[in-house]
This record gives C-alpha cells, structure tokens and sequence, in this order.
C-alpha cells in the first residue's frame, strides 16, 4: 500500500523557529480559531458530496407500483435520502494531551430509517446481501446492489484533501505572520 505524502523537516541551526516555539505559537492560538478554518475550508466539499450522494440515490432504478393502494408512499430512495447526514464538531480529544479535535463526517443515519429497515442502506450500498419474498414470484429473490455512497465519497476525496491543505496553509500563515 503507497504512503501518503511524507513530511520533511530540516532542522537548522539559528535558521528558522525551533519546535518549541511553533508549540507556543499553536497553543497561543485560539483552539476554536483553527478549528473554524478546518470547518469552513471542508464545508463547500462536504456539501458537495451531500449533494452528489442525494442524487446517486435518486438515480436509483425503481418500479415500484405507484397506485393510491400501495402501502408506502415514501418510497426507498427518499428514505435513503433522509439518512444522508452532514457533522461538524471540535471536542476535547481525552487523556491524550492532543488538544481539541474538528471532525467534519458525511454519513448514512440508519436510525432515521423504519423499524425493521435499518441494514437497508448497507444491502443497497451492496455491502450486505439483499434477499425478499415477492408476491406472485419465487418464494425468495436476491435484490442487485445500487452502490450510492462510497463512490461519491471516494470521488470528492482529492477535493477533501486539497482543503485540509488549504487550512493548514491558513493555520501556517497565521502563525509566520
């Protein structure tokens, strides 16, 4: 598996702030402040992968009957599109000593979802395997995957990353100046 870009730290004499003095620069910086820059630069990627997830799930083939008789209204794909939720938070990392930690999350809220239809998501995403009864059919039937959230979130990935580097380019300005 292929590392991450590596980081280079060249130590010179008298050259340039020793590791002590970044730790006290950081630690006079306010908390909440550098974690604002974090929140703000991954909120336009985190709202785009919001958005492309909603629509992978609209896509969705369905044939549903849609009749005045049909007991659910709703529907799969807008349950789906219910789940689909966006975090953004600074908590206290504990007993570690490292500070406060910005988490920034897309995620599929399965609580959101019908009693009994909670593992739906995960059958639809194709982690899990789907099996029904139909009416009329074959007492079982094996329902195919429509994979919607993993290939989004793997697609706006470079663009996350582009922004984490935005902030820690802000948060280095910050410091230097």
């Amino acid at each position: 598996m292929a590392a991450g870009p590596a980081l280079k730290l060249v130590l010179t004499p008298g050259g340039a702030p020793t590791l002590r003095e970044i730790a006290l620069r950081l630690r006079a910086m306010n908390e909440r402040e550098t974690g604002r820059i974090f929140r703000r630069n991954l909120r336009i990627p985190v709202a785009g992968m919001r958005r492309d997830i909603r629509l992978r799930i609209m896509s969705i083939p369905s044939t549903a009957p849609h009749t005045r008789y049909y007991r659910d209204p709703i529907g799969l794909r807008l349950r789906l599109i219910k789940c689909v939720r966006v975090t953004s938070r600074t908590t206290s990392e504990g007993g570690t000593g490292a500070g406060r930690l910005t988490e920034v999350s897309v995620y599929m809220d399965v609580s959101r979802m019908p009693p009994g239809q909670y593992a739906l998501p995960r059958a639809e995403e194709g982690l899990k395997r789907w099996r029904h009864p139909v009416f009329g059919q074959p007492p079982w039937v094996t329902q195919s995957p429509n994979p919607f959230f993993y290939p989004v979130v793997a697609a706006h990935g470079g663009e996350a990353r582009k922004a984490v580097d935005d902030a820690i380019d802000q948060i280095k300005r910050r410091l230097d100046g």
